[in-house]
Order: structure tokens, then C-alpha cells, then sequence
């Protein structure tokens, strides 16, 4: 639906399964959501969709990028330099280990590669951090709860709300300015 308000804040939710410690919150605040969907894609604004196959060949090709970039974290985590970003592990994969011949198995036309990056910036944007401060060290580190990504529609703060009201002993300000934060 295109009628939905969103939260450019704290609006979604990976993983709408019970395995997901937000889910009695979701269920206790009564909140609405809508998966997100990157079926429809488009090259540039103001054209036509890709059709949806030559859509899902591109998420093809991030998928096997990104768990290509999982099983290299795996098999190379004492090698890999704390520095390197999935940006720049990334953007070598693309340019070094793809065929320059147009009927090899690897190869990436340059529009292909555009998109590839595009897709990577979505994956890491639905993932709320920049693909240059993602650890390719720790890139096969991160738990995936199963079920569909979200977006709340009715508002985040409803599973705020339910946890601060469980949290007796403590102090818990909702809708006021933070002109500070310590980590000490």
C-alpha cells in the first residue's frame, strides 16, 4: 500500500517469528506491519519496472555475492584485516574475480554491476548500517531471525511502550529531547 505513514526512525522489524525476542511486544502493543517487498525495481525514475525475472536475477546474484562474503568471513576470519569493509571486499570481488569474457560463467555486464552495487546499498540500508562500516571479519556473525522483514505501520513506540511499562524500577522518558548520551 502506498497510503502508509512511515517512521524514517526505528520502523522495521527483521523477522516476524516467534524466535524473535520482539515478538510479544509486537502481539502485547497490538502492532500493525506490512513486509517489505523489493520485487518491483526500477533502473532510474521516471520508467517502467524490470520485469520481475530479470528483477529477481539481480537479488540472485547479491544473495550468492553476500553468501559468498559469509563463507569467505568463515574460512579467512584470522587473515582478514579488522579494516576491511563488505564495501571494499565487495567492490574487489566485483572487479577481480569476475570474467572479462561476455559468455564466461562469472561475467558482469557493467549495468549488471551497477545494479549489484545498488541492491548491496538496499540490503544495507533494510540492515540500518552502512556497507562501509560492516565487518567482513564478522560478516558471517550475524543471527537472522526467520519470517518476513517489516515495517510498523501504527508506530515503533507501541513495543516501547509495553517494555517501558515492565521495567518497575526504572526511569523511562518517552518523547524527550536527548542532548547526551554516556557510556560509562
Amino acid at each position: 500500500s502506498t497510503d502508509i505513514a512511515l517512521d524514517f526512525g526505528a520502523s522495521w522489524i527483521h523477522g516476524v517469528d516467534p524466535s524473535n525476542p520482539l515478538d510479544p511486544l509486537i502481539k502485547t502493543g497490538h502492532v500493525e506491519y506490512v513486509h517489505t517487498d523489493s520485487d518491483v525495481m526500477y533502473l532510474q525514475p521516471g520508467v517502467s519496472p524490470l520485469p520481475e525475472d530479470e528483477s529477481n536475477h539481480y537479488w540472485k546474484i547479491v544473495w550468492d555475492i553476500l553468501d559468498e562474503a559469509q563463507e569467505y568471513s568463515t574460512e579467512h576470519r584470522h587473515h582478514i584485516p579488522d579494516d576491511l569493509s563488505l564495501r571494499d571486499w565487495m567492490t574487489q570481488y566485483i572487479d577481480a574475480y569476475q570474467s572479462e569474457n561476455p559468455e564466461g560463467e562469472k561475467y558482469m555486464s557493467e549495468l549488471t554491476k551497477t545494479v549489484v552495487r545498488g541492491l548491496s546499498l538496499y540490503w544495507a540500508d533494510e540492515n540500518a548500517i552502512p556497507m562501509e562500516k560492516v565487518s567482513m571479519k564478522y560478516m558471517d556473525s550475524e543471527e537472522i531471525f526467520p519470517g518476513e522483514h517489516c515495517l510498523v505501520t501504527n508506530g515503533y513506540d507501541r513495543m516501547v511502550k509495553v517494555l517501558a511499562s515492565q521495567l518497575k524500577d526504572v526511569r523511562v522518558l518517552l518523547e524527550h529531547v536527548v542532548d547526551k548520551i554516556e557510556y560509562n
